[in-house]
């Protein structure tokens, strides 16, 4: 023992927390030393400057915040509106001329205008499409920097965001304003849009926590009608530099935009973050101080109190299930998450359809080419719209707080169905000239005219400002920033598609594209009626009440917001701990690692209580207690019989869930209409552009080839490099681990098996301190137990238990034996892996060196049988498997090399530090995962991917990972050598495991993942959702032959493509070719294998929530140990007790 404490002592001394020490037994994962933080951790946080000596305060800062993030949203107008005009300007159509499509109309794409016979090919290169793509490429952006601050949002703060936001904003500006071609003009704006997602991500979540209730709503409206702003300013900026010469008609107006952004990352270093983000943080004092100042009241005032304990006991009530979990957003408790969450994005989805964007991108366009006006004209009534626009939008500034959301939203939406009726009937008067040009009636153009500009009004009085203050206000605070990302996402993509559509849409449709949007206004005024509950006045956590109670009652929110009155103060407390339960009681349910949230988890008690209320039981003392993440109830009296009348009556009312779900969540049935809206236009998208393809140039087929190219083989590429400058670590000239350190967990349902005794002989020459054995039902664990005796006599310094369970669960057997660990390190191992070297532990204990470092995984090879023979079946399978392996030990060493990430730790051999695997909670959740929000999982949880999952949750946790490849840390498996149906299950397996665990992994890991491993995020996780190589070689082959255009196919570039091809499939399996050359006989068997496995991945697409061990006949296991006659005692036998015997840290 002397030797043990000895190396704990250094271990300490070097960093690592001890884990005998009494004062980290409760939290031992949470304790131990971090690793520093990554680039995007060091982001957040920005200082806060003082204006001439003081900090702001009071109405100052209020509007200063307000300002700031006005010139935000002026900035988000501007963007939008710039383009209007530029369009159709020859300067701008010359500088890039695949904006441009080719028009009769047009001057510049003909030699001879106006006859039009004889065209300018170096002009009016593109088409409707790519004029629309370089358009909406933007909204593809915003999406991208919505999903961003979705994720990282958090972590940053409100003010770093949209700091670090219109940085990137002012870098897309200079690129876009210097662009002379297509390409870079298109990716700088897809940067701008980035940059600018951020930014409306985060401003209304920021300006709706600092504003007060009364001034919410006009402070946030007022940002959103300066979107309109920006658009007027925009347009007139456009209109006056018509009448220069030269590119800078164009480039100017672009760069201008840069002017916004840098007063707003000036202005953010002069104002605080918001009160509600630094609570959440644990910086309480800094939170009671902005929010003191936004206040203009002193610290200790009664009123900052009252305030600072209102948000504390929010965030206390939504905190109590431990860190956010993107899943909360589709729960639907007291907290009604999810409905709050879809209408934030229904809000944002309805903005876009109503068609306001069909004139803020195109307003110039659609002046010149649909009313038949003249460029000048054009653009000056495009310059007056947007001034009406802005004039009309500070009509809502003094309605918003008299007359409340629901009802402008409605007015707005009245009022544009009929603009659009009405602009329809006058344009479907028109005809086209000769020319190609419109040529519409005055009276009717006009009309349209007018009708066009209150169109706009209607909007910007209902709609503009409406839907960025709608879903920062409606949502709690602890999804409030996932939540608005998400519904800012909604506006991206929905941005996008509109702004995609269009002028296709005008190309084939005509007048008929004014219908479509008169229908969808008019469909948007039903939902908003029924769905959406009006907050006006309220607070945030007044908010939360209205919908508990709706719920907890069974009404419609929007009934509940028009009956309840304003509460606030120890009321509005009192009413929280009503329906979410006070912050002491649930101190009193503790210790709990990873409950649920505290909404639900209050409420399933509430809800028990209720049922067995209404069976008329009274007198009944229930006593609810919380432990170890599960629900127990103790009644002083009939326990059993209460506990199973309210079970009974929780099952009797399961018909009524489904009915009740459908009733209180239709946005959940919008939310499948509009899936299957998108899927049937993703289908009539790939029926026009294969059409299109039909007609396709060869430079066409060129950039289709190049990006193909660049998609399939950039993971090589980072992959290649990674490989190479991979390093393992080091052994120490002192060892500060041994063997003597390690236990060794083998679970089993086969100890018959020769390959599970020569296991534990290679286990044994290792000198672990302990092996424990756990294997399935009495029977079964009798033979186990009389087969090691013999290995317990030769190997007396190794302690070796053995133990079972009553069905076969590799997962529970695991756990079963880890509460059993006394050891600094646990091996969970294979019962038929072969380790051929004796120094196999000492090497692969070599990275935990580092404090931080959690998991080692091990270098695999497959056992080859028969190598050469390239005509038998059992010879060919195994060559598929080792080189199935070989690939795998590749990726690992390539993302290890290159970010020390590792995607997986194989279940095979892996090295834990046993303080992770005995964390407090780990190993229930180790058994009883499901995926998929909890939907997958079977009964008792699931039974494969569990290696995926210990990566997972040591990623969660902040541990390092380390793939050891050496010599001594290599491990011998089988694969291949049973039979052909084992092998297929096996590949099914190890498919559907992908698709279940990357994503999992990509959202529940998401933090570590793109702070510390980016390329592997890209890599491998999101790339092998997506990697099916009969596909993607089909369509390089297929492009590439199209760019070609040579009559034959086997050209000499085809051959050379084809070799590459061969050489990227062969690269990563050299090792095993090197070590048996024999097997390049069988290659054509690994090239063919690798395009049936893409069959076998989309199956396990398709079937991924199957979670079946296919491979072994669990099924048989499970029998024997059902009919076993034998009793099953579930404790560890350690053979027979040999006197004053001790082996470091096992006692006899």
């Amino acid at each position: 023992m002397a030797e043990k404490q000895e190396k704990q002592q250094r271990s300490g001394e070097s960093g690592s927390p001890s884990p005998s020490s009494s004062a980290d037994s409760g939290r031992v994962v949470n304790e131990k030393p971090r690793s520093q933080g990554g680039f995007f951790s060091r982001l957040g946080d920005l200082p806060e400057l003082k204006f001439r000596g003081k900090l702001l305060e009071g109405q100052t800062l209020n509007w200063c915040i307000g300002f700031i993030a006005s010139c935000g949203f002026l900035m988000f107008g501007y963007d939008q509106g710039v383009l209007s005009s530029l369009l159709t300007l020859d300067d701008f159509q010359k500088s890039i001329v695949l904006m441009t499509p080719l028009e009769k109309s047009n001057p510049l794409c003909w030699l001879d205008y106006p006859e039009s016979t004889q065209r300018d090919y170096s002009q009016c290169t593109g088409d409707p499409n790519t004029q629309a793509a370089a358009v909406a490429v933007y909204q593809i952006g915003c999406f991208l920097g919505a999903l961003l601050i979705l994720f990282k949002g958090e972590t940053w703060g409100r003010k770093s965001s949209t700091f670090w936001g219109s940085a990137i904003m002012v870098i897309s500006t200079v690129m876009q304003a210097g662009s002379h071609e297509y390409i870079l003009f298109s990716l700088s704006r897809v940067l701008g849009g980035i940059g600018n997602g951020m930014v409306t991500s985060t401003i209304p979540t920021w300006q709706s926590e600092c504003a007060r209730p009364h001034q919410r709503g006009f402070l946030i409206t007022l940002s959103g009608a300066l979107i309109s702003g920006g658009i007027m300013i925009a347009y007139w900026v456009d209109y006056g530099f018509y009448f220069l010469e030269g590119s800078i008609r164009w480039r100017f107006p672009i760069a201008f935009q840069s002017f916004f952004t840098i007063i707003v990352m000036i202005g953010l270093l002069y104002l605080p973050d918001s009160p509600r983000w630094l609570a959440m943080k644990g910086r309480t004092e800094e939170a009671r101080a902005v929010t003191a100042r936004l206040l203009g009241k002193p610290i200790d005032h009664e009123d900052v109190t009252t305030e600072v304990k209102a948000i504390k006991e929010a965030l206390e009530v939504q905190s109590q299930g431990g860190g956010f979990q993107y899943k909360e957003l589709l729960t639907n408790g007291p907290s009604q998450n999810l409905r709050r969450t879809l209408l934030g994005i229904a809000a944002q989805f309805f903005q876009q359809i109503c068609g306001i964007n069909l004139i803020t991108y195109y307003a110039g366009f659609l002046f010149e080419n649909s009313l038949g006006f003249g460029p000048e004209l054009s653009r000056l009534l495009a310059a007056a719209n947007g001034t009406e626009y802005f004039l009309a939008s500070l009509v809502a500034l003094p309605l918003i707080e008299r007359t409340g959301r629901r009802k402008l939203m409605l007015f707005g939406a009245f009022g544009m169905m009929a603009s659009m009726a009405i602009l329809a009937g006058t344009v479907s008067t028109g005809t086209v000239a000769d020319n190609g040009a419109p040529n519409l009636e005055t009276r009717y153009g006009v009309t349209a005219t007018v009708f066009l500009f209150v169109f706009n009004s209607f909007f910007a009085i209902g709609w503009l400002g409406m839907t960025w203050l709608y879903p920062a206000e409606i949502t709690n605070l602890r999804i409030r920033i996932q939540a608005n990302a998400l519904s800012t996402c909604s506006n991206w993509l929905s941005n996008f598609l509109i702004v995609m559509i269009t002028p296709p849409a005008f190309a084939n449709l005509g007048y008929k594209t004014y219908v479509m949007f008169a229908v969808f206004n008019a469909a948007i005024i039903p939902c908003v009626w029924l769905f959406f509950p009006e907050p006006k006045g309220r607070s945030l956590e007044e908010l939360d009440v209205i919908f508990a109670s709706a719920h907890a009652d069974g009404v419609n929110p929007v009934k509940r917001a028009k009956e309840m009155r304003h509460i606030e103060g120890n009321e509005l407390e009192g009413e929280l701990d009503k329906y979410f339960g006070s912050s002491e009681q649930v101190e009193d349910a503790r210790p709990m690692t990873r409950p649920m949230t505290g909404h639900k988890l209050r409420y399933d008690l509430h809800l028990i209580i209720r049922q067995t209320e209404s069976h008329k039981m009274p007198g009944y003392n229930i006593k609810l207690e919380v432990e170890d993440d599960k629900i127990r109830m103790e009644d002083v009296e009939e326990q059993p019989r209460i506990f199973l009348k309210a079970i009974l009556s929780s099952i009797a009312n399961i018909p009524m869930v489904y009915i009740n779900f459908i009733r209180n969540n239709p946005h959940f049935i919008l939310f499948l209409i509009c899936v299957t809206c998108n899927v049937w236009y993703f289908w009539d998208t790939i029926i026009y552009y294969s059409e299109l393809l039909e007609d396709a140039d060869r430079d066409t087929w060129i950039a289709a080839f190049v990006w193909i190219f660049i998609a399939r083989y950039y993971r090589f590429a980072v992959g290649f490099w990674g490989f190479h400058i991979y390093k393992p670590s080091p052994m120490q000239s002192r060892e500060l681990w041994t063997s003597r350190d390690v236990t060794v967990i083998l679970p089993t349902i086969d100890p018959d098996n020769p390959k599970f005794a020569e296991c534990m002989l290679s286990i044994l020459e290792n000198r672990p301190a302990a092996i424990l054995v756990v294997t399935v039902g009495a029977a079964m664990r009798q033979r186990c137990d009389d087969f090691i005796e013999h290995f317990r006599q030769e190997y007396p310094m190794t302690r070796i238990g053995v133990s079972a369970i009553p069905h076969p669960s590799k997962r529970r057997q695991v756990a079963h034996a880890v509460p059993k660990v006394q050891t600094e390190f646990t091996i969970l191992a294979d019962d038929h892996v072969f380790w051929p070297s004796k120094d196999f532990i000492p090497h692969s204990l070599a990275p935990f060196e580092s404090p931080t470092m959690g998991v080692v995984a091990t270098y695999k090879c497959v056992r080859r049988t028969s190598p050469g023979k390239f005509w038998s079946m059992s010879s060919i399978i195994n060559f598929i498997g080792c080189l199935y392996l070989e690939r795998h030990n590749y990726e690992l060493r390539a993302s290890n090399g290159m970010d020390g990430g590792v995607f997986v730790v194989s279940g095979r051999t892996a090295i834990y530090r046993s303080r992770f695997l005995k964390a407090d909670g780990l190993m229930h959740r180790f058994c009883n995962e499901k995926f998929f929000f909890g939907l997958f999982g079977g009964k008792e949880g699931l039974g494969p991917d569990d290696d995926n999952f210990l990566t997972r949750e040591a990623y969660k946790h902040d541990w390092d990972i380390k793939f050891q490849q050496t010599d001594e840390c290599t491990i011998w498996t089988t694969i291949g050598d049973e039979s052909v149906s084992k092998f297929r299950g096996q590949l099914i397996r190890w498919a559907r495991t992908t698709f279940r665990s990357n994503p999992c992994m990509m959202l529940e890991s998401n933090r570590v993942l793109i702070k510390r491993m980016p390329w592997s995020f890209f890599t491998v996780y999101l790339t092998g959702l997506i990697n099916f190589a009969l596909l993607w070689d089909g369509l390089l082959t297929f492009t590439f032959y199209n760019a070609l255009g040579a009559d034959e196919f086997l050209t000499t570039e085809m051959r050379k493509l084809l070799c590459f091809m061969l050489f990227t499939k062969v690269w990563k399996i050299v090792p095993h070719f090197l070590r048996y050359p024999s097997d390049l006989l069988l290659l054509p068997y690994q090239i063919l294998f690798g395009y049936v496995h893409s069959f076998i991945k989309f199956w396990a697409l398709i079937t991924f929530w199957d979670c079946a061990w296919l491979g072994r006949n669990l099924d048989a296991v499970d029998d024997e140990a059902e009919h076993s006659r034998m009793p099953l005692n579930m404790d560890f036998s350690w053979g027979e007790v040999r006197p004053n015997s001790q082996i470091h840290g096992y006692y006899y």
